[in-house]
């Protein structure tokens, strides 16, 4: 039982959060304009403040585990290999299959999975979680351009490419992840209204950003693409998960180190895989509605391994 209320305590106020935007899109309150403005500000400004904040207080170079990155690359590469093999089996348009391949490896980690292991683990486990999201949140992006680039042949195919690489270059989290490690290992010390300047932007993240990914769910249209939502699915909340944790025990990774990997692994599909799958002409429908049944069922997925996390005295 304390395992269980321990879980919750995580888990739910993230998504009751998620449920406010739910709630407030359908009452009219919040609005596309609201979330599209949110969302710029969260990810141009509000993000990146938080995650060099948490890097750059803390000693990276203590906290840096070859094994989690390891285990985060062998992972997500396994079920990237997979999904693509057996996207055919799921997905009748090839337009389809890039978005199938992206939304079952392309984890919301900055925003969600950050937002877990803080509640979670504290500012150790959310210094060890953004380390790795600075080589994650490349390696997602490249993907993503390898699967919806890998049957649409339609159209300036090389010009949607160059540009899907340079914003990956110039991603603000990337940028402020590095700033962040660089920081903190040549013990650079930020004067002290800069720090507290960039704290007051970085509490804007998570309910900017939760309302945000509410206000964009659609339950309603579920239906539409069972087949291959339930498949990514599985292959997003799942079987990414199982891999990793696989590799987490040949590894010896124990702790909160076992248990940052498991929910970073374990995170729903990134609401961003839709406005990229939207820049690379892939079906958007389909990355929508993968994206609404990930975040709604990780709150099983994620909260039940937390409780057994816990009942088990890892973390």
């Amino acid at each position: 039982m304390n395992s269980l209320i321990y879980s919750a305590n995580v888990i739910i106020p993230v998504f009751l959060i998620i449920l406010v935007g739910i709630i407030s899109r359908r009452k009219g309150l919040i609005d596309d304009a609201f979330i599209r403005t949110s969302s710029k500000v969260v990810f141009n400004l509000a993000l990146p403040a938080s995650l060099f904040s948490i890097v750059y207080k803390t000693d990276f170079a203590s906290l840096f585990n070859g094994k989690l990155y390891l285990i985060a690359f062998v992972s997500t590469m396994a079920v990237f290999l997979i999904s693509w093999i057996t996207s055919g089996l799921f997905c009748a348009a090839d337009n389809q299959r890039g978005a199938f391949v992206q939304a079952s490896n392309r984890g919301n980690l900055a925003i969600f999975g950050m937002a877990v292991i803080e509640r979670a683990l504290g500012d150790t486990g959310a210094a060890t979680g953004a380390g790795l999201l600075a080589f994650m949140i490349p390696l997602f992006n490249i993907l993503s351009v390898i699967a919806l680039t890998g049957w649409n042949q339609s159209g300036d195919r090389k010009g949607r490419l160059k540009s899907s690489l340079f914003k990956i270059i110039t991603n603000p989290l990337i940028i402020a992840i590095v700033l962040g490690i660089l920081f903190s290992l040549l013990k650079i010390k930020l004067p002290t209204l800069v720090a507290t300047s960039l704290s007051y932007l970085a509490k804007m993240t998570l309910p900017l950003a939760l309302l945000g990914i509410g206000g964009t769910l659609k339950i309603s249209n579920l239906k539409s693409h069972w087949i291959p939502t339930a498949s990514a699915s599985f292959y997003k909340l799942i079987l990414v998960p199982a891999v990793a944790l696989v590799l987490a025990y040949f590894l010896k990774v124990e702790g909160e180190t076992l248990a940052v990997v498991f929910i970073l692994t374990g995170s729903p599909t990134a609401v961003a895989s839709f406005a990229m799958a939207a820049a690379l002409e892939n079906d958007t429908e389909l990355t929508a509605d993968i994206i609404t049944m990930t975040t709604l069922f990780s709150l099983l997925t994620i909260g039940g391994g937390l409780a057994v996390m816990n009942g088990m005295g890892i973390i």
